[in-house]
């Protein structure tokens, strides 16, 4: 019989094996290892994660066969702007079920028992970004309206008038009623916490980063790993064309040649006239906790 139940601190280990069946980096580098796997790769940054999670408000739940953690997933709450409406946000933003118990209805019984929860805690939507082969699992659970239709692409940075720019950290308070315009795959409050809360010092320390204002706009430039030419860009607030080509111009400054991120799908020509080199989709589904008709009158 599944068992489900809140992840504690002491899980961390079982939670680890959870995901490392799937993605097997025990002999690899930490640096490696978070790269493919996330904070779960080791027992550390997995207590760190966990832990910033729930002093952030957080749930993360653990199901269990036979008294053995097989399956693990996590819920970030907010209030955030979906289409001009601040909607009570209920996101999952990450679930895994150990390989050689997946079919066993596991991952059903997580995602069912997260539906509960934040119905009885009075949010009104759930959203999740899935990847490609789980759309019908989700859709089966009643994820069926597509919320955010994006495109990841390459930019390529062009000299110009950079704007001025406040650095600073913005406080999610800042940013909650701000439509996120560059950047997004997952809810706007998962990208804040990940980019200032659930921050690992020897990992995320190793490339460039920089955060701040830019007019009515907030921006983050985070540095990639394997590429010290690119980066990549996410803003809140403003004009998305307007704000792309101030970032464009300010990464040309910073000395990127390329700028990653991902912009609604109705920018495509605009993108491509840019120079876009087109990398992916970017699809988030949203199921209704109660009957938000607005989602369905687009």
């Amino acid at each position: 019989m599944i068992r489900i139940r809140e992840a504690e601190l002491w899980d961390c280990a079982k939670i680890v094996d959870v995901y490392i069946s799937n993605e097997d980096v025990r002999s690899s580098s930490s640096l490696e290892a978070y790269l493919r796997v996330g904070p779960w790769a080791r027992v550390e940054t997995c207590a760190i994660h966990l832990n910033n999670l729930k002093l952030h408000g957080g749930l993360a739940l653990v199901a269990e066969l036979d008294g053995r953690v097989v399956g693990e997933a996590e819920l970030l709450f907010s209030e955030e702007p979906w289409k001009g409406r601040i909607m009570r946000t209920a996101h999952l933003s990450v679930i895994e079920v150990a390989k050689k118990y997946q079919g066993r209805g596991i991952g059903r019984a997580l995602v069912e028992h997260l539906i509960e929860k934040a119905q009885e805690l009075g949010y009104e939507i759930m959203t999740v970004t899935p990847e490609k082969g789980a759309i019908g699992f989700y859709k089966r659970l009643g994820f069926e309206e597509e919320l955010y239709r994006g495109v990841l692409v390459d930019i390529p940075t062009r000299p110009g008038r950079a704007p001025t720019v406040e650095t600073m950290e913005p406080s999610w308070t800042g940013l909650k009623e701000l439509p996120m315009v560059l950047g997004q795959f997952q809810s706007s409050y998962n990208h804040w916490f990940s980019e200032f809360v659930d921050r690992i010092a020897d990992i995320d320390l190793m490339v460039y980063f920089e955060s701040g204002k830019v007019g009515n706009s907030f921006y983050v430039f985070e540095g990639s790993y394997t590429d010290e030419n690119a980066v990549t860009a996410y803003a809140w607030g403003g004009n998305t064309l307007e704000v792309l080509e101030g970032l464009l111009a300010l990464a040309w400054e910073r000395g990127f040649r390329t700028v990653r991120t991902t912009v609604e799908k109705v920018f495509m020509m605009n993108i491509l006239n840019l120079g876009a080199e087109i990398l992916g989709e970017v699809n988030i589904l949203v199921r209704p906790l109660g009957e938000p008709l607005w989602i369905r009158g687009g």
